[in-house]
């Protein structure tokens, strides 16, 4: 299978020119020469299967053999996760982006350990940047600034319909694939534009924070019965959702 490498632009061109640190790790890392194929992408959908013409010793000069555009999958899978303490927070981020995550919001939620740095955002970016490689995406999910939860819900839009909220909580009584298909019974998934999850932190969501969240429209739901590691819990819902979705 081809190893993917991720480029700023991927020009309409039949030669196309890679340099810099993804240059560097796949002549000097992976040993990759005249005649290996690759793939390229700039991360948003685009992307190149290629052979390698030449090789120098800072880039190499990649031969399209075929090329086309991956759309964004609808719903979009977004989560809002509370920031794992410890390292935690890169096996999470590692586990959404495999699970196929659109996008994810660090939240400093009220009883988490961990709060977000001055980094935070800059980090999971580059865990997410190696992840979406791994796994050979040619999406990098986006990563955005840590949020406050009262300023993300006075942004969340009007219509419920086009947001749907489920929010994972060991307390719950419903299990999500009960809410899940009692919602589409009266709604089209092709009318929703994003499916947003929420996890909190080991130490779990407050009343206030879940009360809030419902009245934003969030649906309070369970997985099962085993509690999940924070960390852990949104890759699990990713898979459940894309296999109700049937995307998986």
């Amino acid at each position: 299978m081809r190893t993917l490498f991720f480029i700023d632009s991927l020009p309409e061109a039949d030669l196309i020119t890679v340099s810099g640190d993804e240059a560097n790790h796949a002549l000097k890392v992976l040993r990759l020469g005249v005649g290996d194929e690759i793939t390229l992408s700039d991360g948003n959908g685009k992307w190149a299967h290629c052979r390698i013409n030449s090789t120098t010793k800072r880039d190499f000069l990649a031969g399209v053999l075929e090329s086309g555009e991956e759309e964004v999958n609808k719903p979009k899978l977004k989560v809002v996760q509370a920031i794992p303490k410890s390292d935690r927070w890169r096996e999470m981020v590692e586990l959404l982006v495999e699970s196929g995550v659109y996008e994810i919001l660090p939240w400093n939620s009220a009883r988490g350990i961990a709060k977000s740095q001055s980094d935070t955002k800059s980090k999971w970016e580059v865990a997410a940047f190696a992840a979406a490689k791994q796994s050979r995406r040619y999406f990098i999910p986006k990563i955005s600034e840590p949020i406050n939860l009262n300023n993300f819900i006075k942004d969340l839009p009007e219509n419920k319909k086009e947001q749907i909220i489920f929010v994972m909580h060991e307390s719950a009584d419903a299990k999500l694939s009960t809410v899940f298909k009692n919602i589409f019974d009266s709604v089209k998934l092709e009318d929703v534009s994003e499916i947003l999850i929420v996890i909190g932190p080991e130490g779990g969501i407050t009343d206030q924070e879940l009360s809030d969240l419902k009245v934003a429209g969030g649906h309070v739901v369970k997985l099962g019965r085993p509690v999940y590691r924070s960390a852990h819990a949104a890759s699990a819902a990713l898979a459940a959702i894309s296999a109700l979705i049937g995307r998986w």
